[in-house]
Formats: structure tokens, C-alpha cells, sequence
């Protein structure tokens, strides 16, 4: 019979700090990642639901004609890394849903959609935009498919919340980072919130 082989203090040590870790690592993701919500494909099913669903198979992303589905990033957070998120920096939604058929698990979901088609809000961040201070932009507002963005007498853009669907194609075109490329420290003049 082979003895009972015993464990070192060092290699107690070792579990015991790995195990700590585990679960710290564990209260942080859950402690945070409820503080930051992403914007997903169309068709998210409830949140609980989405993260249980998705297998992070990436075939939304492989499929997505305007690139706007990309995987989240680790510091986008533990439990987000690897899922797909929306980022208006790489393309725009044009609602094709091209995503919610690849889906293998019903994460993304027709159903879904068709109760909830709208991503987010498009949302003017006046210390950033071009127009507010520079005046004669608008691109957010001639290139938004749903004429949800109006310029107001100074030729400012003005969000018309209950006609935006949060396709991002605004925060897409914006031309911030290139015209004030000193200071992006405020990020675009325009950016989509989830709802």
C-alpha cells in the first residue's frame, strides 16, 4: 500500500493563497460587474440569462457585416470578457440581426428583439462636441438613419430620444478624436447609453 503522503506548510501555504484569490477575484467581478452595463447585439435576452446563454463562441462577431460586435476585454471585466459587446468606435448596428441567427443558445433571441429593439440612446456630451463650440458639424445628425437628431437653432445637435434606436452610427461618425485629437480626455461629442 502507498503511504499517505503528507503536505508541506509550503505547499499549504500555496492552496490557501490560491483559494483566497479565487474567491476575492470572485466578490470583485461580482461587485462590479453589475456597475457597468454593455450595450449588446440586438436580441439580448434578460441580462441573467444572456450571461448563462452565451458561450462565447464569437460566431456574432465572425458574422457582424459592420464590425460593431467585438469580444469584451478583460478590463471591461471578468465576467464580460469574451462575451460580445457593442463598440461604436469599430462600426454601427444596421439591425440585420445576421447575429441572432448564428446564435447557437438563444442568447440572442428574435423574440427578444422584437419586444425590445431598441439598444440604447444616443446622448450629447456637450463638453466634447464640435458643434457646441466650434459650431457647423452635424454629422451625427445627417447621418442618423432615423432622423432622431435635429440641430437646434445654434446648429447644435439635440437627441430625439423616442425616435433613436442606438444603431451608434452617430458615435461612429463623430469626427472628435481626429479634429480635437489634443484633449479626448471627454470622449466623442455623441455617445450611445444602454437603456
Amino acid at each position: 500500500m502507498e503511504k499517505d503522503k503528507k503536505i508541506t506548510r509550503k505547499e499549504f501555504l500555496g492552496m490557501a493563497l490560491s483559494v483566497g484569490a479565487m474567491l476575492s477575484l470572485g466578490l470583485i467581478a461580482r461587485e462590479t460587474e453589475g456597475q457597468v452595463e454593455w450595450i449588446r447585439p440586438p436580441g439580448k435576452t434578460a441580462r441573467e440569462d444572456f450571461m448563462a446563454l452565451c458561450l462565447k463562441c464569437r460566431k456574432c462577431i465572425e458574422v457582424c457585416p459592420t464590425s460593431v460586435i467585438q469580444p469584451g476585454r478583460l478590463q471591461d471585466g471578468l465576467l464580460t470578457y469574451g462575451t460580445p459587446i457593442l463598440d461604436f468606435d469599430r462600426g454601427y448596428c444596421n439591425f440585420c440581426q445576421e447575429c441572432i441567427d448564428v446564435c447557437p443558445t438563444g442568447a440572442l433571441d428574435k423574440e427578444a428583439f422584437s419586444l425590445s429593439p431598441k439598444l440604447g440612446i444616443a446622448q450629447i456630451n456637450p463638453d466634447a462636441c464640435i458643434a457646441w463650440y466650434w459650431y457647423g458639424c452635424g454629422l451625427c445628425a445627417t447621418k442618423c438613419p432615423e432622423e432622431a437628431i435635429v440641430l437646434d437653432a445654434k446648429k447644435r445637435p439635440v437627441v430625439i430620444e423616442d425616435k433613436c434606436t442606438g444603431c451608434g452610427l452617430c458615435e461612429f461618425v463623430c469626427p472628435r478624436p481626429m479634429l480635437r485629437s489634443y484633449d479626448t480626455s471627454n470622449g466623442k461629442g455623441i455617445s450611445v447609453k444602454p437603456v
